[in-house]
């Protein structure tokens, strides 16, 4: 990327760093000199209805980057302008990673999957990759599930009804859902199925569930979650109750006015 001024943020998609670097984003600081630009790193954690930075510290000096991203081999990769403010045309990739990780047998496996593609894997095998380390497998599985529609939303819901799971393949399955509900309530129908695996998730006892859940009741304008959205606006989580309000708000859902 032809940046002067980089602010080029990546999530770490969760392998090749050390279990420090989990839910951890990697932050460009171009400053114009490599002596004192660098790459920082950071988290964030709930705060009230959002978040606030935490663990925040440089994690590569002596650079001059304007960008920042992950390859599939498990390595970072940093593009570096070089030269001051202006381009000389001499540019730099450099590459970060744990000798101890990199023969990650998940490393391998991703790669895999994503050279042959997700389209033709069957739903057993996309199931199971809702729950991969990588969180950019995760994200391509949930999209094909939810692309072949009401084929898969029975087995989905499943995963994302299903407490003693792992809340990673639960919360992607959910999204999975999320999409399928949107792209039809977009066409001007209903997939009733993830309406309805939507809505029983408003009451997950996960906050994290039900906040997403809220979420893509609004965002799929499923009216059958109004009073359920409503009594959300005094959940214990701050989080929640924004993700509600704003849901009833796309609703359109006027008897919660006074509530909200």
């Amino acid at each position: 990327h032809n940046l002067r001024a980089g602010r080029q943020a990546r999530l770490y998609p969760g392998l090749g760093l050390p279990d420090r670097y989990q839910n951890h984003f990697f932050l460009c600081d171009f400053l114009g000199g490599d002596e004192y630009s660098q790459i920082l790193s950071f988290a964030v954690e709930p705060q009230g209805a959002g978040y606030t930075v935490t663990d925040s510290h440089q994690f590569v000096k002596d650079v001059l980057p304007t960008d920042v991203d992950f390859g599939w081999d498990g390595k970072m990769y940093i593009s570096d302008w070089s030269n001051g403010w202006y381009s000389d045309h001499t540019g730099q990739m450099f590459t970060v990673w744990d000798p101890s990780l990199i023969e990650d047998v998940n490393i391998r496996t991703a790669q895999n999957l994503v050279r042959d593609g997700f389209g033709k894997q069957a739903e057993s095998l996309l199931l199971q990759c809702l729950a991969h380390p990588d969180i950019r497998i995760r994200q391509r599985a949930h999209l094909e599930l939810a692309r072949r529609g009401t084929k898969t939303t029975d087995s989905v819901a499943k995963v994302a009804a299903d407490a003693g799971r792992a809340f990673e393949p639960r919360l992607h399955a959910l999204w999975a859902l999320g999409v399928q509900a949107r792209h039809a309530a977009d066409a001007g129908q209903h997939n009733s199925k993830a309406d309805a695996a939507i809505v029983a998730r408003l009451a997950d006892e996960q906050v994290e569930i039900r906040r997403l859940a809220a979420r893509l009741a609004g965002d799929a304008r499923i009216t059958t979650t109004s009073e359920a959205l409503v009594s959300l606006l005094t959940d214990e989580d701050l989080r929640v109750r924004a993700q509600a309000a704003i849901a009833l708000g796309k609703i359109k859902y006027l008897p919660a006015i006074p509530n909200i």
